[in-house]
């Protein structure tokens, strides 16, 4: 828009700055030619000038984002208005940043891996939270026109921290035994995934397990949005057996570490099916004084238990979502900003981007602050490339 407006012959060029040091961005400073002849409300010549009135937008000229300052006189007239000249060369009322400048915005977070948005917002002139707010709505737009998933015959709701907060992340395995990272949840609730659950309507009676975290609200949900058979994430176990230990110094400390430790070496070593049946044995061993000391734990387990018909557990050695973790662990090291996370891993990388729904992605990516319609289906972005994209390039 820039470039139309400096054509116009209606600005002068009052200051230029270059980019520097402590200003990444070039600044330039018009003010605006044009002299008010009557008011544009009751038509008088009667009025004044006031203070001048200035606005700044983030546009592109020569391919380079710049920071624009538009100056214009300022009028109060008799009848009580006060007004500024309007024309066809205006930026529109509250733009910040135009839309060629967004684009260039997201083809830059696109293009560079290493890149968070809050580093490409400031080199854009663009503040962190105007950055992350367009961020964070355009993966909210992106996943509202998700409307399936990529069809697996198994499903893990993957509990994982970050930032202080239990998240998830959703993958799957198709038939072919290929692994699918499907979605990232903000919060691991049955709230917010039961928003997830629509997704696999279209293949929900082929799923096999859906593989959770020892939540009995969680179970009874996905067991009420199809009739799967629901399974315990694998490293869940640990870290609620390792929870029950508590801290050195309790009294019984000695005799709980070395029955839960009997519960996982057990657990671990025999089919993942019998988990169910171990647990029940493990359970009648335990002396009265020791069940009490872990009756919290013995109690979540056994709620589980009781919204499952068959209980299985999520293979201990299943690399590719040992992959998903690793990924997750180098952005969380990297004190990545949440949304940036979900943006990297779900859309902004060349494996999502070789998908069907590419070309949809790369036009919501390069549209960052404005909405893209249509929608995608079968969704998902395949695991292991996803690995050595992100860990091995």
């Amino acid at each position: 828009m820039i470039a139309d407006l400096l054509d116009s012959g209606l600005y002068e060029i009052e200051n230029k700055t270059p980019a520097n040091e402590d200003n990444p961005l070039e600044k330039l400073r018009l003010r605006y030619l044009p002299v008010a002849s009557e008011c544009p409300k009751c038509k008088s010549s009667n009025f004044i000038k006031k203070t001048a009135s200035t606005r700044t937008i983030i546009d592109v000229l020569g391919n380079q984002p710049i920071e624009i300052t538009v100056v214009k006189q300022r009028y109060k007239c008799s009848c009580g208005k006060t007004f500024t000249l309007k024309d066809d060369t205006d930026y529109p009322d509250r733009m910040h940043i135009t839309k060629e400048t967004s684009d260039k915005l997201g083809t830059m977070i696109l293009g560079d891996a290493d890149l968070s948005i809050t580093q490409a917002g400031e080199m854009f002139g663009v503040g962190r939270t105007t950055a992350s707010k367009a961020l964070h709505q355009k993966i909210k737009e992106l996943a509202d026109q998700t409307f399936s998933v990529a069809p697996c015959v198994k499903i893990s709701y993957i509990p994982f921290y970050f930032t202080n907060k239990e998240r998830c992340a959703i993958a799957g395995i198709d038939r072919f035994g290929t692994a699918f990272l499907l979605d990232i949840i903000d919060e691991y609730s049955e709230e917010r995934l039961s928003r997830f659950f629509p997704k696999t309507d279209s293949f929900k009676n082929d799923i096999s397990v859906s593989f959770c975290k020892l939540d009995s609200t969680v179970t009874q949900a996905i067991r009420t949005h199809n009739s799967a058979d629901v399974g315990i994430v694998h490293r869940c176990v640990s870290d609620y057996i390792e929870k029950a230990r508590e801290k050195v110094g309790d009294a019984l400390y000695a005799e709980k570490y070395d029955v839960l430790a009997d519960l996982e070496r057990v657990m671990f070593s025999q089919p993942s099916v019998q988990f169910g049946l171990i647990f029940s044995d493990w359970k009648a061993a335990l002396s009265s004084e020791v069940r009490d000391a872990l009756s919290s734990f013995i109690e979540t387990v056994n709620t589980f238990f009781q919204e499952c018909t068959v209980t299985t557990m999520h293979p201990k050695k299943d690399t590719s979502f040992k992959k998903l973790r690793e990924i997750i662990t180098k952005f969380r090291k990297d004190r990545t900003n949440f949304d940036t996370m979900v943006f990297r891993l779900l859309y902004a990388n060349k494996t999502a981007m070789s998908t069907p729904n590419g070309p949809h992605i790369w036009n919501s990516i390069n549209s960052m602050m404005a909405p893209v319609t249509g929608g995608m289906s079968e969704f998902g972005v395949d695991i292991d490339a996803l690995y050595e994209e992100i860990l091995k390039s």
